[in-house]
């Protein structure tokens, strides 16, 4: 599992010399070193389970907020010095704080509010969403978590500059209400005394001041070709990795047998040999050939394994495999059928996400 999330399935990785010199040492260590992929599962529930959990806790806290109609609108009210922001997928919610509330004009409040409101227009919690589905799929990856204040400055970016156009605001009114809110917040959770901003948050709000000033009104058009650009590039380089990459599975059609500790491979394959076929839901033996094909390989053991319906994620390295088990002394008549597959609910939706997502 980690070698095709992390090895990718892009052709290079097998197919050019470089590449299997710099990166071919991680496909041996999830072929050599199997605890690797339940440590990635493992990594996987746990970053999945607290996530969850912070987001749920999140949730049940601004339900307990108390609500307020203010210009028409529903709002959350906290008693926490905390800026104003909106969360919630399907139905976004926007929380203010009561001291703004108290201490804004009501053309304070209509600015803030529009701010809050482009936030959900523009889908900026559907990617605050996919990036905590990135860490729970690279939850071991540094970048994740250090990139993640860059991510959330350009989001307060882009949200500034479609604020300041869409309300009308002058960037230095928009500029000084947003220090004005940092001091009435700050001066509230030190007791009215002045307190000093910590160093990142004092360059991440410098940086922010810095680009409002720079703000120049933007065309609806320009906007509308950038995001068309940015869709065909993510289109193409779509279509492109597809295109080198290796299919999502390929079937090995080979007949496998194994001795009975399902290990030691005695037959690499008899999909020719006509002593074994099958179909989605039963193995089939014609008992006299396979005898016969056992003998002819000098296989004693008379209790095998038969392992069928074989696939490769890339080439070489691949899972699936139904190994199904063969008393050969019990065999009765001229074929044996023996049914195979019948998987619980859990087993089955992991080996399709195995087969089919991963």
């Amino acid at each position: 599992m980690p070698l095709t999330l992390f090895g990718g399935t892009l052709k290079v990785f097998d197919e050019d010399s470089f590449a299997l010199q710099w990166f071919g040492w991680w496909k041996a260590v999830c072929a050599s070193f199997s605890p690797v992929n339940y440590v990635y599962i493992i990594g996987v529930v746990i970053a999945a389970v607290l996530i969850v959990k912070q987001r749920d806790e999140f949730g049940k806290a601004i339900q307990c907020m108390k609500q307020r109609r203010i210009m028409g609108k529903r709002l959350y009210v906290c008693e926490s010095s905390v800026t104003p922001f909106s969360a919630g997928l399907l139905k976004p919610k926007i929380v203010i704080p009561d001291i703004i509330c108290k201490t804004y004009s009501r053309q304070e409040l209509a600015i803030i509010l529009k701010h809050e409101e482009i936030h959900i227009r523009l889908g900026h919690l559907w990617f605050y969403g996919f990036w905590d589905l990135l860490k729970i799929v690279f939850w071991f990856n540094p970048l994740i978590y250090v990139c993640l204040p860059y991510f959330q400055q350009d989001m307060e970016d882009i949200c500034d500059t479609v604020s300041i156009q869409h309300s009308g605001c002058a960037p230095y009114d928009y500029g000084k209400l947003l220090f004005k809110s940092m001091q009435v917040l700050t001066e509230k959770n030190m007791n009215g005394l002045p307190a000093l901003l910590g160093k990142s948050d004092y360059d991440f709000f410098k940086e922010r001041m810095l680009k409002i000033t720079r703000y120049k009104p933007y065309k609806k058009e320009t906007a509308v070709i950038l995001i068309s650009c940015c869709l065909l590039t993510a289109i193409s380089g779509g279509y492109f990795l597809h295109t080198a990459s290796y299919p999502r599975y390929t079937m090995i059609e080979m007949i496998t047998v194994f001795d009975i500790r399902g290990t030691n491979i005695l037959i690499d394959d008899m999909s020719g040999l006509n002593a074994v076929y099958y179909d989605k839901e039963n193995l089939y033996i014609n008992n006299k050939q396979f005898l016969n094909v056992l003998n002819a390989r000098e296989v004693e053991n008379r209790e095998l394994y038969i392992g069928i319906n074989g696939y490769e994620k890339t080439p070489h390295w691949g899972s699936g495999m139904d190994c199904i088990y063969v008393d050969c002394s019990k065999f009765v008549g001229s074929t044996t059928q023996i049914p195979y597959g019948k998987y619980d609910a859990v087993t089955g939706i992991v080996q399709w996400i195995i087969k089919e997502v991963l």
